[in-house]
């Protein structure tokens, strides 16, 4: 009877315990709908007079980060529970003239119900257009901002943290991405065009980048990665194939390496990163390389190899 009364009582706990908790989520789930209800209503009635606020928002945007920040319009409209914002004409720009940053246009979904489970911003697509980048350096031979100086941009971002909004964007396009790079006392050097892509399903994301020249595509990096960056189960694997790409493009920015127009490289690299370890394989092969490092020159009608990456004893 002790033993019966006993699992009586159990059972009438568990019941008044799972009917409060059941009742507990209902209070979440119904107060969450209310919040999503007021935000649509807010965002509705709001969104179509966006531009009306556009010169607030980029002084907003200019305090935070210590930049010039300009923009031709702000256009925004509700999609879905989705509200979706168009910046068009950015310019973001440093007065030393050492740093500047042009797009055709910015364009941003948030995904609101996601963010409000989340608790922070969830963005289902980020869209930047005809993006171009001018870096110019200075005398001391500081690139972005001069020595001893640092912008309030660069004070906040953290890498971990800049991995974890990026782990919060579903679809990512950086469209014909020029990067133009001034070294002091020589000419502008302009590298090849930048595509990239980012695409994601439930916890694997896949990002795919073209670096282009003259519509001819010279590099392809394959990022293929599932679960979060930090998580014990975060598993990698990288592709990367070059051919043909002139080096003059990337050392061109160095002070003290030259390289001649004819050098070219071409490679393939595979890389995994599985249960916290790092490995791989590659091969590589350089034509016509023709460098000047100081007053030394160097030069080689052909140089490859191959190597591969395994863990050893913590190190690679």
């Amino acid at each position: 009877n002790s033993s019966t009364s006993s699992c009586c009582s159990a059972m009438a706990f568990l019941l008044s315990l799972a009917n409060r908790l059941s009742h507990a989520i209902l209070v979440v789930f119904m107060a969450l709908v209310i919040v999503l209800a007021v935000l649509t209503s807010l965002l509705r009635y709001y969104m179509p007079q966006a531009d009306q606020y556009r010169e607030s928002i980029l002084a907003l945007i200019s305090e935070q980060t210590g930049l010039t920040v300009k923009a031709s319009k702000l256009d925004a409209k509700w999609q879905s529970f989705r509200p979706d914002l168009r910046l068009d004409n950015i310019v973001l720009s440093r007065d030393d003239d050492s740093y500047r940053v042009s797009l055709d246009y910015l364009q941003l979904e948030i995904n609101i119900v996601k963010s409000l489970i989340n608790r922070r911003l969830h963005i289902d697509t980020l869209v930047l257009d005809n993006l171009d980048i001018r870096l110019k350096q200075h005398q001391d031979g500081q690139w972005f901002f001069s020595a001893g100086q640092e912008s309030k941009a660069e004070k906040k971002i953290k890498v971990d943290a800049l991995i974890d909004y990026f782990w919060a964007v579903d679809t990512l396009m950086l469209r014909d991405v020029r990067l133009h790079m001034q070294p002091h006392g020589k000419d502008n050097v302009i590298f090849p065009n930048v595509t990239l892509s980012l695409f994601s399903w439930i916890n694997e994301k896949v990002l795919l980048l073209d670096i282009v020249e003259n519509n001819t595509r010279l590099s392809r990096v394959i990022l293929q990665a599932t679960q979060r960056y930090g998580d014990e189960n975060f598993a990698a694997k990288l592709y990367w194939q070059t051919s043909d790409f002139p080096l003059h493009s990337f050392f061109s920015a160095f002070n003290q390496i030259e390289v001649a127009d004819k050098s070219h490289i071409s490679h393939e690299l595979w890389l995994q990163w599985h249960k916290g370890e790092l490995t791989g394989s590659g091969e590589f092969n350089l034509d016509q390389l023709t460098f000047r490092q100081g007053t030394q020159d160097w030069q080689a009608n052909a140089v490859s190899g191959s190597f591969y990456v395994e863990t050893l004893d913590d190190n690679y």
